[in-house]
């Protein structure tokens, strides 16, 4: 059983195609949290899930160089249009990445941390990946743990960022609501 996804480098490498109404968020370029408080008429809000000292997930681990018992700050939020979840988010600072600016990433509390990357003059983005990732996941079941709807499967986007040249490994999975709820143009 395979317990990794098959992260593309775009859309339309993967198998099965995403849905038309995904396409979009999958591609959305610049700030994911821009483009949901657009879209959810600025009633988008941060549920922190979890914060902390954790491992990182194999694939995480590999994707940022570090070994495969290393430790990193984890942090797992939902992106809430009002009360519904429309994104599961899980960013990855390895210990070595907590010097200078982004030591600021452990303060944020309901805070989106877009919001923050974003503004920061020394932000430099790494390639976007795309996966379709079903149950037998880690990231899928972290995403669907508080929600009602379990599809047969979820598409996540993930992107490296560098602050001050320190890697951030942002992971952003698209929850059932999002694409029935609007397209952002």
């Amino acid at each position: 059983m395979r317990l990794q996804s098959q992260w593309r480098p775009h859309p339309a490498l993967v198998r099965p195609q995403p849905p038309p109404g995904l396409r979009h968020w999958l591609t959305c370029p610049g700030s994911l949290t821009r483009a949901l408080v657009h879209a959810c008429a600025g009633e988008l809000r941060v549920t922190v899930l979890r914060q902390g000292w954790d491992r990182p997930h194999a694939g995480e681990a590999a994707h940022l160089g570090l070994g495969p018992h290393c430790r990193a700050v984890v942090r797992q939020v939902y992106l809430c249009c009002g009360e519904r979840p429309w994104v599961y988010a899980r960013t990855v600072i390895p210990h070595h990445a907590l010097a200078g600016s982004p030591r600021r990433l452990l303060h944020l509390g309901n805070t989106s941390l877009g919001s923050v990357l974003f503004r920061n003059p020394s932000l430099r983005q790494g390639r976007k990946e795309v996966a379709c990732m079903g149950p037998h996941t880690p990231l899928y079941r972290a995403a669907v743990a508080g929600v009602d709807t379990r599809p047969p499967s979820l598409w996540a986007r993930r992107c490296l960022y560098y602050l001050d040249r320190h890697p951030v490994l942002v992971t952003e999975v698209f929850l059932p609501g999002i694409a029935s709820s609007c397209i952002v143009r």
